[in-house]
């Protein structure tokens, strides 16, 4: 008899129950596997911060919060949401690795292309890698510290309701809802458009949070993100209603005003630091204001730019 193949999504049982939760665990929802693209020449990775201040260190010093997927409620019902991301940080970045090769080889004579020149390309993914990159993205967002902020305001908005205390940024309630949810925005992404903007010349950076459109109490329809996954790659994320791309992913090199726009995105969805590899942003007024902002309903217009030109674009081979 064959194995079960493990299925997107599927790892949502909690683990651990009854066993002792350790009093400090960090818990990375910036995978080390994906954190490894950000790093430099000397092997370092730059962290800004909102007042202006500079720190480097080796990727896997970023991105982790202590016991932020652990659930404690004592006795034998104590457990962990942390084994339910080792499918999406295991694959993410050997997916991303395997773009970054692709996108290098096929735009590696066209440069930084000028604005309304744009060559849209389909980028061949089996169903099994755009499956584990669907949840790969799924889980960033989910548990990026953006939107456990979403979690935290949204949970106390109730509890102020019915008399009740809130809840700190590391509490049970958190972690439970990000188990409660996650599947759900693993279908959400699944069934979106992927685009890949490639850009070897302008360099993204990276955040604690990402423009998104997931609520979380239901499936997405009409879902929106934009997701940096290395200096090099961003990824849009678009569905809903709309005349349907010629190809279900797609690439194109960003222009320096598209790179301009999605990092300006991610200073606007983060709140204390953004990462960088060689190229330090200006820190814009938005991020010092050292707060979770965001878009009106997630709408950028040069995301949405970008979704319409690949909407109507006849594919470049």
């Amino acid at each position: 008899m064959s194995k079960k193949k493990r299925r997107p999504g599927d790892g949502t049982k909690l683990e651990g129950a009854g066993a002792k939760i350790p009093n400090r665990e960090l818990h990375h929802w910036w995978p080390k596997g994906l954190s490894k693209y950000w790093a430099d020449q000397d092997g370092l990775v730059s962290q800004l911060r909102y007042c202006g201040k500079l720190h480097r260190s080796t990727p896997k010093t970023f991105g982790a919060m202590t016991n932020a997927h652990a659930i404690k409620l004592k006795g034998p019902w104590n457990s962990t949401i942390e084994p339910m991301f080792n499918f999406p940080d295991t694959n993410l970045p050997r997916i991303v690795g395997g773009i970054l090769e692709a996108l290098s080889v096929a735009y590696s004579a066209d440069g930084n292309r000028a604005h309304g020149d744009r060559a849209i390309r389909p980028y061949a993914i089996s169903g099994e890698d755009q499956d584990a990159l669907s949840e790969g993205l799924a889980s960033l967002v989910i548990r990026s510290p953006g939107y456990r902020e979403f979690i935290r305001l949204n949970t106390n908005h109730y509890r102020e309701r019915f008399g009740l205390p809130g809840i700190d940024g590391r509490d049970n309630l958190i972690a439970g809802q990000i188990h409660q949810w996650y599947s759900t925005a693993v279908a959400s992404f699944q069934s979106a458009n992927v685009v890949f903007l490639y850009s070897k010349a302008q360099e993204f950076i990276f955040g604690e949070g990402y423009l998104n459109n997931f609520q979380g109490t239901s499936y997405t329809f009409n879902l929106r993100a934009v997701v940096p996954l290395a200096p090099e790659l961003a990824v849009i994320c678009f569905s809903g209603s709309g005349r349907t791309p010629p190809s279900r992913c797609c690439s194109l090199c960003a222009t320096p005003e598209d790179v301009a726009a999605i990092n300006e995105l991610s200073q606007v969805y983060t709140k204390e630091f953004v990462y960088f590899r060689s190229q330090q942003p200006t820190t814009l007024e938005v991020f010092s204001r050292n707060e979770f902002l965001q878009r009106e309903y997630h709408r950028d217009a040069v995301v949405e730019g970008i979704i319409q030109a690949v909407r109507e674009a006849r594919v470049s081979r």
